[in-house]
């Protein structure tokens, strides 16, 4: 078990219209998500033209087959603000399934605000709220109700400000956030006054993999969709760490032990399309019929403990093994593809 710690002077930066994170598609780096635009200006309100918003996202690799992607947001100030976050979690919704997931920034929103939606990740996309689960008893204050003003620093954690910070585990690890603060008197001038006119945001955070599904790293490219097998071959509901009734993310029926009955590879220069059919029937098929892209999967070649093989493209000798624990085999993929099959990773279950 370790811990991930995340800090933010939510203040301090600026979204880039347009673009995501993007580092080279290495296995060992982090990657860019697609691109999402701006947040929608059309109702902004005139405080918002004091500094750009939108949001910026990228997948971090905390350890092997542990990734987290990262969404960083300030939304507009006004009404406009839940339709922001709306559209934010729709972006988690089509490039985010089956992944762990933190959402953190200035969201210029407050639960006690009638008006307000913060509650949104909660009920769209499964995620605690890690304010609301630590210092408010995993109840939140109530719409409508007086606003919770703190001072800056905040001596304690019971008042309410607009940085807030979500976060959901996938069903390969659980994420639990186990401390929260306020940690304006951590982040001063050398004159003793404050660095920001928002009081940064500390929370702490342990992750432990599942003892069922585990998740390797990936191979490929930044091209292409993403596709994600995980919630398919989960053996029950995630469950978000909040006090009852807990909350279940939406995801397809669980097959309760999958197991490969057979794998699928085609191509010829490159690896088109990969397949793999459970002992349970379900089939799950990634890729499509060609490509021009250059950083996709040239090759791809399954070895089976019975010591049957299928292979697919072509071998350029710049390969990666992946191979299973004894007791374990693999249930499914998760990556890109487009065409064809531009990152892969293999999704292995308890057998």
């Amino acid at each position: 078990m370790l811990i991930l710690q995340t800090r933010g002077l939510y203040r301090t930066y600026r979204t880039v219209p347009n673009t995501c994170i993007q580092t080279p598609s290495n296995a060992q780096q982090p990657h860019r998500i697609p691109a999402p635009p701006v947040l929608d200006p059309r109702d902004a309100s005139e405080n918002d033209c004091l500094t750009p918003k939108g949001f910026t996202c990228m997948r971090a690799r905390v350890s092997e087959g542990v990734w987290v992607d990262l969404y960083n947001l300030h939304a507009d100030a006004g009404t406009e603000d839940a339709a922001n976050l709306r559209h934010v979690c729709e972006h988690i919704t089509a490039c985010s399934d089956g992944n762990a997931v933190l959402v953190f920034g200035d969201t210029n929103s407050r639960y006690t605000r009638a008006s307000d939606i913060p509650g949104v990740f909660t009920t769209t996309n499964g995620m605690a709220d890690a304010w609301v689960q630590l210092a408010k008893g995993g109840v939140a204050p109530a719409a409508g109700s007086n606003a919770l003003l703190c001072d800056n620093p905040s001596p304690n954690t019971t008042c309410e400000i607009v940085d807030k910070m979500w976060y959901r585990g996938s069903p390969a690890f659980t994420l639990a956030a186990t401390k929260f603060q306020y940690a304006g008197t951590q982040y001063l001038n050398a004159d003793g006054t404050t660095l920001s006119d928002h009081d940064p945001v500390l929370v702490d955070f342990k992750w432990t993999v599942n003892s069922k599904l585990h998740v390797s790293d990936p191979q490929g490219g930044p091209h292409g969709g993403f596709y994600n097998d995980l919630n398919a071959v989960s053996f029950k509901p995630h469950l978000i760490p909040l006090p009852p009734p807990l909350i279940h993310v939406p995801q397809l029926k669980a097959i309760a032990s999958p197991k490969a009955s057979a794998i699928t590879i085609r191509g010829a220069n490159r690896v088109d399309a990969v397949s793999i059919t459970l002992a349970s029937g379900q089939t799950f098929t990634h890729g499509g019929s060609g490509g021009t892209a250059n950083t996709r999967i040239f090759y791809m070649q399954v070895t089976t403990s019975a010591g049957r093989t299928v292979a697919a493209g072509t071998n350029n000798g710049d390969c990666v093994t992946r191979t299973a624990e004894s007791g374990w085999g693999v249930v499914g993929f998760t990556g890109r593809s487009g065409d064809e099959v531009d990152r892969v990773a293999l999704i292995y279950g308890k057998l």
